[in-house]
């Protein structure tokens, strides 16, 4: 269960944002494997956004609270209305940014890598996972979700 971080809510003229918690304890059983209810392995995830005037942040960071080192990916899913049915739209719909990242297509088997077009919602199933180069630990993006409704 994701519980807010005590003092973390803000809310005035300038931003307003919150941080969340998981630990590893609260979804113990949620997993098994090496993260069964008999590991010894122990972790927390702190969930964080922020909302200004001028954009939207979000960070995701994990905390190893154990002895044991452990791999772990993160995935975060945003979900953007699209004005007028426009997702379609390449010139209104699409993220730009992810140059160079590697791409996996898990439908169509396709692999490759993303020149400076933007990135956009093909008329096809599709089933993604962008990659970063090697050593790339920040994103800058931007994302168009219709026209006049674009967040960087």
């Amino acid at each position: 269960y994701w519980k807010e971080i005590s003092g973390s809510r803000s809310d005035d003229d300038e931003s307003a944002g919150i941080a969340m918690e998981l630990a590893l304890k609260d979804v113990i059983n949620a997993r098994g494997g090496k993260w069964g209810a008999d590991t010894n392995l122990n972790a927390k995830c702190t969930y964080t956004v922020k909302i200004t005037g001028d954009g939207f942040t979000t960070s995701i960071a994990m905390e190893n609270l154990g002895e044991e080192s452990w791999d772990f990916q993160v995935l975060l899913h945003n979900y953007f209305l699209v004005h007028n049915r426009m997702a379609l739209d390449g010139k209104q719909c699409h993220v730009q940014g992810l140059e160079g990242y590697g791409v996996s297509d898990k439908v169509s088997g396709e692999e490759y890598v993303l020149g400076p077009d933007p990135v956009t919602i093909p008329e096809i199933i599709i089933d993604r996972v962008y990659t970063p180069p090697e050593g790339t630990l920040d994103l800058d993006l931007t994302i168009a979700a219709g026209p006049s409704n674009a967040i960087s």
